[in-house]
């Protein structure tokens, strides 16, 4: 009996140790549970954390590729207004290339036109200096053919002269000297319708 005692005051004390060293086992494990604990939620707040600035980093990211897409957009627009300006540049360059052309061609013809004139002024000028220098020629023979006829008149009128001074004196041959008065005086007044023909002309 008292051997039992003993064994059960030693199994006593044994599982009193064995209890005392699972408490303290229990109590560092509760500890460390707790440390965890403490750790875990610094970690969530850590992954809260990072999840915050993610979101927040999600969304600048979106800005920035909302920004490169209407960035995007806007270089292709403004290249499509570059190709559409060139192409309205060269329709320009190719309508003043045309339009100096058309007005080369135009002056040329202008020109043209105006060296015929000028040619064809220059001919008629020719053609009026001839005719002036002809004119000039006939009026200087009219003027000698005047002078020629105002000295057969004046020789027509002194044989007029000596005829009448004939008449009076020989009053036989007067019929005779009349009729050639009358000659030379029908004479004359046909070298003065020649000479006033002449100069209407």
């Amino acid at each position: 009996l008292e051997r039992s005692r003993a064994q059960e005051v030693e199994t006593r004390s044994e599982l009193e140790k064995l209890i005392a060293v699972k408490s303290e086992e229990i109590g560092t494990l509760q500890r460390n549970i707790e440390e965890l604990n403490s750790k875990s939620a610094e970690f969530n707040a850590v992954v809260d954390k990072l999840n915050t600035d993610l979101s927040a980093k999600d969304v600048e990211l979106e800005g920035v590729r909302q920004e490169k897409n209407a960035v995007a957009s806007q270089k292709e627009a403004a290249e499509t207004r570059l190709a559409t300006m060139a192409l309205k540049i060269q329709e320009l360059e190719q309508k003043l290339v045309d339009l100096q052309h058309a007005l080369e061609v135009e002056q040329k013809k202008k020109l043209d036109e105006f060296e015929a004139q000028g040619s064809k002024l220059h001919g008629e000028l020719s053609a009026a200096n001839e005719r002036n220098n002809q004119l000039s020629n006939e009026l200087k023979l009219n003027v000698e053919e005047l002078a020629r006829l105002s000295v057969q008149l004046q020789e027509t009128k002194v044989r007029a002269d000596e005829s009448l001074k004939a008449l009076s004196s020989n009053q036989d041959k007067q019929g005779e000297t009349a009729q050639l008065l009358q000659k030379d005086l029908a004479a004359a007044n046909n070298l003065i319708m020649e000479h006033s023909k002449e100069k209407e002309k």
